[in-house]
């Protein structure tokens, strides 16, 4: 986390009052590519993942499925997963059954357009920027405000009810 922190130091910081500094969201989303993109290259993963227009990242790992359907807006999709800061330690989340509607907004934005790129039965990753998870306020004492997530993922279950 320390390599987050020297990053927010002085960029595009901007102070409202005398405590509290301001960053802008343009700031926030070059900062999130940076550190995405240093995970990536860092990891030697560099070329393995794909990037959407939201500046989702995502890796299929395992490209075993049970049908060619992938998600879509309206369908209920079951998922495993395991949620991880980009330090490669904290773990902040698991499931082995949650299920969400697609589209409806039942969970952060990065996972409502990520799930969309994988069939029933594969698995692998989504590394989401902050705007497409929980922004500027963070989460608990876990996930810190402005901070890119990694989830790994498998997708159980897609159906219509």
């Amino acid at each position: 986390m320390a390599f987050v922190a020297v990053l927010f130091s002085g960029v595009g910081c901007k102070k409202d009052d005398d405590t509290t500094p301001s960053i802008s969201a343009d700031s926030i989303k070059k900062l999130n590519e940076k550190l995405i993109t240093k995970y990536l290259a860092d990891s030697g993963w560099t070329e393995l993942f794909k990037k959407d227009t939201n500046n989702i990242y995502w890796r299929i790992t395992d490209t075993n499925s049970i049908d060619n359907n992938m998600p879509i807006p309206g369908n209920y999709v079951i998922t495993k997963y395991k949620g991880y800061l980009l330090d490669g330690v904290t773990k902040f989340d698991t499931s082995n059954s949650l299920k969400f509607r697609v589209g409806s907004y039942q969970v952060i934005k990065g996972w409502d357009f990520g799930i969309r790129r994988f069939k029933k039965g594969q698995k692998g990753i989504l590394l989401i920027p902050s705007q497409m998870a929980y922004g500027t306020t963070g989460s608990g004492k876990t996930i810190p405000p402005n901070t890119p997530l990694r989830f790994d993922i498998q997708v159980l279950d897609i159906s219509n009810d």
